[in-house]
């Protein structure tokens, strides 16, 4: 058995130290960044559930919870405009929404209620037939 030295000990620790070392030096996007919030009611204040939050020009999109409360995660340092929607109210966006990198951005919607649609009644008459 060959005992080997200290230097063959270390070598390949101090190898890997290495690569780690300008690994960890190269830059790379941060993606730390979000944009959270709530949606409220204008006119109650209540929160809203389940409205949709939109990044507009990207896929990214989020859903409001119970409490009203919303968050976009690992969004790309830049400006952004934010769009959200929910039926029964009017859509509302934030255009030059800045995004810093390793931020977080805090917004709050507050959305007026509108009329989805006006629809004439109509009458339905129907005869039973006995078989």
């Amino acid at each position: 058995m060959q005992c080997k030295s200290r230097f063959d000990l270390v070598v390949p620790h101090l190898i890997i130290y290495l690569i780690i070392t300008a690994a960890s030096l190269v830059p790379r996007p941060s993606y730390a960044q979000r944009i959270e919030g709530r949606v409220i009611d204008a006119e109650t204040k209540a929160p809203l559930a389940f409205a949709n939050i939109v990044l507009v020009g990207s896929s990214k999109g989020a859903m409001s919870l119970e409490d009203g409360r919303f968050a976009l995660r690992r969004v790309p340092a830049g400006t952004y405009t934010v769009k959200v929607l929910m039926m029964g109210y009017k859509a509302v966006q934030q255009r030059n929404v800045v995004v810093q990198p390793d931020a977080v951005v805090n917004l709050v919607f507050e959305l007026h209620t509108t009329i989805v649609a006006v629809t004439q009644p109509i009458d339905v008459f129907a005869e039973r037939v006995d078989a």
